[in-house]
């Protein structure tokens, strides 16, 4: 339910407390292959499961970064929390039970 409220929120240019949505995209690269990511809290990502074969070396914006945990949810959704501080984020907004 929470990666759901994440990308609704990434999908909504109100729930941003910055800028706009694109300010959290970012460019990854897994092995030397490009996918997109979206900055969701301080050390979290969300993208997409499919681009992730493991093991993998992760790079963002062609830096090389740790990844401290992974979660999936089934649904070729992936948080990533890494190793780096990330200064702003998209706000979520509070979702209904």
């Amino acid at each position: 339910m929470r990666i759901l409220a994440a990308l609704l929120c990434v999908g909504l240019a109100s729930c941003t407390g910055f800028g706009t949505v694109k300010d959290a995209a970012l460019h990854l690269q897994i092995d030397g292959v490009s996918c997109s990511g979206t900055v969701i809290g301080p050390h979290a990502v969300l993208s997409a499961a499919h681009c992730f074969q493991w093991p993998y070396t992760l790079r963002i914006g062609y830096q090389p970064v740790s990844v401290k945990r992974v979660m999936l949810d089934g649904n070729d959704h992936i948080i990533l929390i890494v190793g780096r501080r990330f200064d702003r984020w998209p706000l979520l907004a509070e979702m209904p039970d």
